[in-house]
């Protein structure tokens, strides 16, 4: 498990337990689609939610597959996507309350090959936690090469974006009290609407290799290793 079992409710935190509330997931305001833990050099690849106590009005778990929107950005521009899963950018979470300085380098995609096709590895998606475009970060070349991948970047991710934000492709689940939500978190993208009054969600972060584990010795396919793994693009 990465870290511990954590909650959005302040005050049933234990703040001695190193645990961070520099987010924006402690507030009621809507959570733009994301993935979590960017800034780890190995982000976890499930999420789990569990709701304590939902909302009185709003605070729905909104999702939206990943793997769809990449496609999609793929058909709208595929320089797009080529540019998001070759230029590395830098992921970062700061807290001094609790001596957090966690920081990643990595592209937005990450893409492999196997068996002649390509492959979602991992996809690093939060605007919160990415830091902004630094010239030295691209390819060594001469001015006007340089501001145009620097423009081109920018809108690759603008597209990106404006993908993810579409209704169309948005699962939103009115979690009830009790209610679990397991989240691949290397490809599924979570949010939140706004709400009042109070919510309360606990939950943990675990690596995908236990889950594959135990797929795998209940003759399940799990993986790409699996014949039965949806592939990204033949």
């Amino acid at each position: 498990m990465y870290g511990e079992v954590w909650g959005t409710s302040l005050a049933e935190m234990d703040m001695d337990a190193g645990l961070s509330v520099a987010d924006s997931a402690y507030t009621q305001e809507a959570l733009p689609l994301h993935t979590d833990m960017t800034y780890y050099m190995t982000p976890p690849g499930l999420q789990v939610f569990l709701m304590k106590k939902p909302a009185e009005i709003g605070g729905h778990s909104v999702f939206v597959d990943g793997l769809r929107v990449l496609e999609l950005l793929e058909r709208c521009r595929p320089r797009s996507l080529e540019l998001l899963s070759e230029q590395v950018r830098h992921f970062v979470s700061y807290d001094d309350d609790q001596g957090w300085d966690l920081q990643a380098a990595a592209p937005v995609v990450s893409l492999f090959q196997h068996g002649g096709r390509r492959m979602l590895a991992t996809l690093r998606h939060n605007d919160l936690d990415r830091l902004p475009l630094s010239w030295r970060h691209l390819p060594d070349s001469d001015g006007d090469t340089r501001m145009k991948v620097h423009l081109e970047l920018y809108l690759a991710h603008a597209l990106l974006d404006r993908i993810v934000a579409s209704p169309a492709l948005r699962l939103v689940l009115p979690l009830q009290a009790g209610e679990m939500a397991v989240v691949a978190n290397h490809r599924v993208m979570h949010g939140r609407t706004a709400f009042e009054g109070s919510r309360d969600v606990i939950g943990c972060y675990l690596g995908a290799d236990e889950l594959h584990s135990r797929m795998r010795r209940l003759r399940l396919p799990s993986t790409c290793f699996d014949d039965h793994y949806e592939e990204y693009m033949a």
